[in-house]
């Protein structure tokens, strides 16, 4: 059965809310990062690095490490108690929010069952497959790394403090921003894992969910790839793959209620689009596909690059040739060797 208006409405709203709660955290996050430049530049702010012997250098190289990695380590645990925190609102908010427009009583999941599919589970993103737990660990050894890294190219490159500080101050707003990929890609994996928990444990009610992709040119293929399409409830990321699939991706999936369970929901009509001529509504049944067909050729050129739009535009290849199975977008290579008389077609 179609989306009902009051859902995805709630739905919409509340993806919102998981943004705007992400980019609260996101500030915090940027504290820690904040902490650890300081306390590198008020080292520099002493004696020369580069008059520093051998031994001496190495003693501070491990001493920046060593905060890096309890700092880091520090905003994971946070990233990771947050994700248990959202997760127990996400669980309540679900319930809530179906139990109140289906003329049904909504099986409550289990906090327990939640704390298994969050913190079990396995993100797919680009065909890795990941816990939240190793990526909050991937992160935290990566930016100590990247840390490291800055203070051992300075000097190796024989570059005075002050040119040291600048290469922390240039990297300070990546880190910050990656710190920010990482929460958003989490709390957008908690808020979809504890929905689609509630919906298999009420599989008398729902028999599956709809990807929903935000209609704009932010949208990457994948996601524009799998918008309006139907899974069914199962654990396997291949035949029911979920958001995210990639990092900081914004897209959710939806309920599809059992025909026979409609209670006093109505069928939507529409939904909010942003194309080459602004935002505007289109029919709800509307998928990324045909809008995109219907937008100019530079706006299809900035979702998509140059050559696949000429390959979508010209080749009339569908946006879901340009990814594998897992998720991966294809290279043009990769693409040519499966669609090679499209390719001639274009003059690609």
């Amino acid at each position: 059965m179609a989306l009902s208006e009051d859902i995805q409405d709630a739905i919409t709203r509340h993806q919102i809310f998981i943004l705007r709660y992400s980019s609260g955290r996101e500030k915090e996050a940027a504290k820690y990062i904040d902490e650890i430049s300081e306390a590198i530049k008020d080292e520099l702010r002493n004696e020369e690095l580069t008059d520093f012997d051998l031994q001496r250098l190495n003693k501070f190289f491990d001493e920046v490490q060593a905060f890096a990695n309890e700092k880091l380590g520090e905003l994971g645990q946070k990233i990771l108690d947050d994700a248990g925190s959202l997760l127990e609102q996400e669980l309540e908010w679900n319930q809530s929010l179906l139990g109140s427009l289906i003329n049904s009583t909504i099986k409550p999941a289990s906090s327990f069952e939640g704390q298994l599919a969050v913190f079990a589970g396995l993100l797919y993103t680009g065909g890795a497959a990941l816990s939240i737990r190793s990526m909050v660990n991937m992160f935290k050894r990566s930016k100590t790394r990247q840390v490291l890294q800055d203070l051992r190219d300075g000097v190796t490159l024989r570059e005075n403090n002050q040119q040291i500080t600048e290469r922390v101050d240039r990297h300070n707003p990546l880190q910050k921003k990656q710190a920010g990929s990482l929460i958003r890609t989490v709390n957008n994996y908690v808020s979809v894992q504890t929905r689609n928990l509630v919906l298999r444990d009420n599989v008398d009610l729902f028999d599956g969910y709809e990807w929903v992709s935000i209609l704009d040119s932010r949208t990457s293929i994948i996601c524009a790839s799998r918008d309006g399409k139907i899974y069914p409830l199962t654990d396997d990321p291949i035949k029911s793959p979920k958001p995210p699939a990639h990092f900081s991706c914004r897209s959710t999936i939806a309920p599809r209620v059992k025909p026979g369970v409609e209670g006093k929901v109505k069928k939507k009509e529409q939904r909010k689009a942003t194309g080459s001529k602004g935002e505007k509504k289109v029919r709800q049944t509307t998928t990324y596909e045909s809008w995109l067909r219907r937008q100019s050729a530079s706006f299809q050129d900035i979702v998509l690059g140059p050559s696949r739009g000429r390959l979508f535009r010209r080749g009339g290849l569908a946006i879901s040739k340009f990814v594998d199975a897992s998720g991966k977008t294809l290279t043009l290579d990769e693409l040519r060797k499966v669609e090679p008389e499209v390719f001639n077609r274009v003059k690609l």
